[in-house]
């Protein structure tokens, strides 16, 4: 019965805050503002040497240990005292195999999904054709930090994607500054798709410089409970109309139909500081008076036809045309960004 009773009062106080947004919402838009040896001594009498071993007159000295590798088999007799050097130690990704003549690297000791990397996702499926869907260390040109890890989707159309930007429901923040610089990059190591389910718990937002970043093409995506509820065609990143990070539309009635505009609260709610201002666009984002810091991503340019993701105010977001909104603090939807 006390739980009964809780569900029951959570729900009024869910449909309360929603009614309160909606008001706000269908009126006006969106709410507002490998390897190497191990310390062990090798069995047999001879071994060569690993990472750094000193010269021996006639066999090389006892391997010491391979950062992250596993243990190196005994090495050979080192000819006239040379020895052989060490194996790198494998970042992020599997254990070194077993090590020869002083331990060289094992394959798979550097890495993400199977001990592979590359500078992007579509890098990564060129050299490695048969990588699937899943979790690869990446490090792009101008990266300004260390190598990270993303999504890859390796099966949408050919694959090749990278995650470049994520957002869930449970996370409350403002967005007016999306893509234009490298933001907590680790939540893209997230399923944009898990992340929208139920039982998900933890708030996920980040991206990547997409100005920066090298890709062709893009696609924007929306998920609930757990599945992808929406995709859009491929893009072409050079039919944008503006940098990431300024204010108004990205499209503008492109070659698919879409309609694509954001930035900070002054022009998606107040309707000043617009950029590149299309011939017949509204001062605003598709006549939103409550956006926030936020998008407005549809085949229309009328408010919530698509994708939308406020900032600040009532703190909403979709999942697809015509999803209901999720208030965020709840589980349930995300969005995501793929450039190729």
């Amino acid at each position: 019965m006390l739980a009964t009773h809780l569900r029951a009062r959570r729900s009024l106080l869910t449909l309360s805050a929603y009614a309160a947004c909606a008001a706000v919402v269908y009126a006006t838009g969106c709410g507002d503002s490998s390897s190497g040896d191990d310390d062990s001594t090798p069995s047999g009498g001879e071994s060569g040497a690993a990472t750094g071993g000193e010269s021996g007159s006639t066999s090389g000295s006892s391997g010491s240990a391979g950062k992250g590798g596993s243990s190196g088999s005994a090495g050979s007799a080192g000819k006239g005292g040379t020895t052989s050097t060490g194996g790198a130690a494998g970042a992020g990704g599997g254990e070194g195999g077993a090590g020869a003549n002083g331990g060289e690297p094992g394959a798979g000791g550097e890495g993400g999904s199977d001990g592979i990397s590359g500078t992007t996702c579509k890098a990564i499926l060129a050299t490695h054709p048969s990588a699937s869907t899943g979790v690869y260390l990446i490090d792009p040109p101008g990266n300004p930090g260390a190598p990270f890890s993303v999504v890859c989707d390796m099966t949408t159309s050919s694959g090749g994607w990278t995650l470049g930007f994520v957002k869930n429901s449970l996370d409350n923040g403002n967005y007016q500054d999306f893509g234009s610089s490298y933001a907590n990059v680790a939540a893209l190591e997230t399923i944009p798709a898990a992340s929208s389910a139920a039982t998900f718990t933890s708030a996920v937002a980040g991206w990547l410089d997409l100005n920066a970043f090298p890709y062709t093409e893009l696609r924007l995506a929306g998920y609930a409970a757990g599945t992808e509820a929406y995709t859009s065609v491929a893009i072409q990143k050079s039919t944008l109309r503006l940098s990431f990070g300024q204010n108004g539309y990205f499209l503008y009635n492109d070659a698919n139909g879409y309609y694509w505009c954001g930035g900070d609260t002054a022009y998606t709610t107040d309707g000043t500081g617009q950029e590149n201002t299309p011939s017949g666009a509204p001062a605003d984002c598709k006549g939103h008076t409550s956006l926030g810091n936020g998008w407005d991503f549809s085949e229309a340019n009328s408010a919530n036809q698509g994708l939308t993701i406020c900032g600040g105010g009532a703190s909403l977001m979709t999942s697809a045309p015509t999803s209901p909104f999720v208030v965020y603090g709840s589980p349930g939807a995300a969005q995501a960004i793929w450039v190729r």
